[in-house]
């Protein structure tokens, strides 16, 4: 994490892009969320949802971390984030703020939001 600090330092915070990455291919493999983080395809180094204060959502990552995710190739089902214990158990609903309510914005606005399939999915094109 503290690559991508000094890279920020020394480049500069790049600016936040809705859609397609200049120069990141569609269907790149990264070693991991520093490569997304550095590439500027998603920032966040923990969390599922990368969105900057009140923005729209740039980005999510389906990591198979919830058990009503699905990934059909065409068709998403996003659970959001949210509502789990420390051991990764859910234990409440998901709330329609933050990060949660920037993915409702993307909708009415109609904004691309980039989606980045984990390699510990088990949907159909997620492998």
């Amino acid at each position: 994490m503290q690559v991508i600090k000094d890279l920020n330092q020394k480049r500069g915070k790049l600016e936040p892009v809705w859609g397609h990455v200049p120069g990141v291919p569609i269907g790149a493999c990264v070693s991991g969320r520093g490569e997304l983080a550095a590439l500027n395809v998603h920032t966040q180094m923990m969390r599922g949802i990368d969105s900057r204060g009140d923005s729209p959502v740039t980005c999510i990552v389906i990591a198979g971390r919830y058990r009503d995710d699905n990934d059909t190739g065409d068709v998403v089902f996003y659970t959001g984030e949210g509502g789990q214990d420390s051991q990764r158990q859910q234990v409440a609903d998901q709330t329609l703020t933050k990060r949660n309510k920037g993915l409702v914005e993307n909708h009415k606005l109609q904004c691309p939001v980039r989606v980045v399939r984990g390699v510990t999915t088990s949907g159909k094109i997620s492998q």
